[in-house]
């Protein structure tokens, strides 16, 4: 699987949801990643059509109008939602359904996930936490916020390479026993092996686009 990075701006339709995971298609090398959400009706169907496999209307005879079409999911084809249960306002309870896939092949990537060992919604929300603290076009009732989506999408795509391969994160870094420095900083590029170094702005900025 190669390192996704990917984001559509949008809004919770069927095109926009469409769009979205054929870009993580094409960005992928074949596997299909595990798929986890909020229980948005939307997203089984989409997942479905997109990651699935198209069934031929079965004939039913001269004459005779044909069924509608139909999908199966891909055998390898594994998507979990997250259900939360709100009262007042507030989240008492949480729960996880297998909409696709092998409950215990799911359970198999999770364990094995050097990120997180359960299925949660947190890493998308602390995501766009972090988006909106850190891009002013984002923030609601302020002069800052974008006004045409074309210039939101070029400082979002930005503002994530920096992410990645600039800006150390803290839960990355790794401890150093040569007596120099204590801790080494490590980028998420760097974590995944992308990168060696802790690249600067200058050298974003400069590397060559193919």
């Amino acid at each position: 699987m190669k390192v996704l990075v990917s984001f559509l701006v949008g809004k919770h339709t069927i095109k926009d949801a469409q769009k979205f995971l054929k870009d993580v298609k094409e960005r992928s090398d074949g596997n299909i990643p595990l798929f986890t959400s909020d229980e948005l009706p939307l997203y089984p169907e989409v997942i479905l059509k997109t990651f699935g496999k198209e069934v031929p209307p079965a004939y039913k005879g001269k004459g005779r109008r044909p069924t509608k079409k139909t999908w199966i999911p891909d055998p390898n084809l594994d998507y979990v939602q997250v259900i939360k249960t709100r009262q007042n306002g507030r989240v008492v309870s949480i729960e996880t359904k297998v909409i696709f896939g092998n409950p215990e092949r799911i359970a198999q990537k999770i364990a094995n996930s050097p990120v997180s060992k359960s299925i949660n919604t947190s890493f998308v929300e602390r995501s766009n936490g972090t988006l909106r603290q850190d891009c002013n076009r984002l923030s609601r009732k302020s002069f800052g916020y974008s006004k045409k989506s074309e210039m939101l999408e070029a400082h979002l795509w930005l503002l994530s390479a920096y992410y990645h391969f600039c800006r150390p994160h803290f839960g990355l870094r790794q401890k150093l026993t040569d007596g120099r420095r204590k801790w080494r900083k490590v980028t998420p590029a760097m974590a995944a092996g992308v990168t060696k170094d802790c690249w600067s702005v200058k050298e974003l900025l400069a590397y060559p686009m193919l």
